[in-house]
């Protein structure tokens, strides 16, 4: 048995990206390589050390999604449980979020897989080149230009930054207007009100 170091898991809805308003099970956990000033996610310390079986037993599987989060989902022997997830259900979608730093190139054999890349300023906007990915989010914040975005997939979403929402709106209009593959993601969760 593996044992993960988990924030927490829980149900809610995903609120950016590609399946924004879809229900789900939330599996975050703790540990980053990177500390981005601005992450509204306190994944430095874990909660509970559950195994792969443990985890399993606290997903929704009657929901359509799971999204394996953090931290850095990408920095444990996430295999061993994708293959305990696919054990009960081949079909559910398992969505990762990710930093872009860590290889995902083996995780897309477990078939419905869905990546969401988020790079970061601490690496330049840099992704790794084992990291497949199939969106990518970019957090606009008073640093980024646009001409670090790429634009090397169908579904490019750019998500103000929570401290400095004002210019951050407008920073994202103005590259959405630059760029019209770009698109200006919300956090749906936040502005329902769930986690």
């Amino acid at each position: 048995m593996t044992q993960y170091p988990i924030v927490e898991i829980f149900e809610s809805i995903q609120g950016e990206g590609y399946n924004i308003g879809v229900p789900a099970t939330f599996i975050r956990f703790a540990g980053c390589n990177l500390q981005c000033p601005w992450c509204d996610t306190k994944w430095d310390k874990a909660k509970a050390i559950l195994t792969e079986d443990e985890i399993v037993a606290k997903i929704n599987f009657d929901l359509p999604l799971i999204v394996i989060t953090g931290g850095e989902p990408f920095l444990q022997d996430i295999k061993t449980l994708v293959k305990a997830i696919r054990k009960v259900d081949d079909d559910i979608i398992i969505a990762f979020e990710t930093n872009g730093t860590q290889s995902t190139a083996d995780i897309y054999s477990f078939g419905n897989i869905w990546i969401a890349c988020s790079p970061k300023p601490q690496t330049n906007w840099s992704i790794n080149p084992l990291c497949f990915f199939d969106e990518l989010k970019y957090v606009i914040d008073d640093k980024i230009t646009l001409d670090k975005i790429k634009t090397t997939c169908d579904f490019v979403w750019l998500q103000p930054q929570g401290f400095d929402m004002q210019n951050s709106w407008k920073k994202c209009y103005q590259f959405v207007k630059e760029n019209p593959q770009l698109r200006v993601g919300v956090q749906l969760h936040k502005i329902m009100e769930v986690r």
